[in-house]
């Protein structure tokens, strides 16, 4: 690894460690679609925040998926409705991005949360 980049029990630097997160993208999606219970969809949906948080270009990937995010979106509440909140927050970050989550319907789907929690200000994305 480069000078000052520490390496995981495993053996891959931070670097790797994203890449590989980032090739996970498809599976983390599904397992939050596929969940019967909300809480069960925690621990994808960290995964995915991590990776939209440190890999910009993992955002380009992951608004293919962006629909199963607003369906699911319909359904969470608490942690789980923040951390899908905060990986649509940082998918919407590339501008054509937003253009594409607003033609999955994500409009209505947002405006609904919006109206039944008013404190969900990370809807204005």
């Amino acid at each position: 690894p480069p000078p000052g980049e520490e390496t995981s029990e495993t053996g891959l630097n931070s670097y790797q460690q994203q890449k590989t997160l980032s090739n996970d993208i498809p599976t983390l999606f599904h397992q939050v679609r596929d969940v019967k219970v909300e809480t069960l969809a925690s621990d994808p949906l960290r995964q995915l925040f991590g990776i939209s948080e440190n890999d910009p270009e993992a955002r380009t990937t992951m608004v293919e998926y962006v629909d199963i995010l607003l369906q699911f979106l319909e359904r969470a509440s608490g942690q789980t409705l923040m951390y899908s909140l905060l990986v649509l927050n940082n998918i919407s970050i590339p501008i054509a991005n937003k253009k594409l989550i607003i033609e999955k319907d994500g409009g209505t789907i947002l405006s609904k949360l919006l109206a039944q929690d008013p404190s969900c200000h990370l809807i204005a994305i």
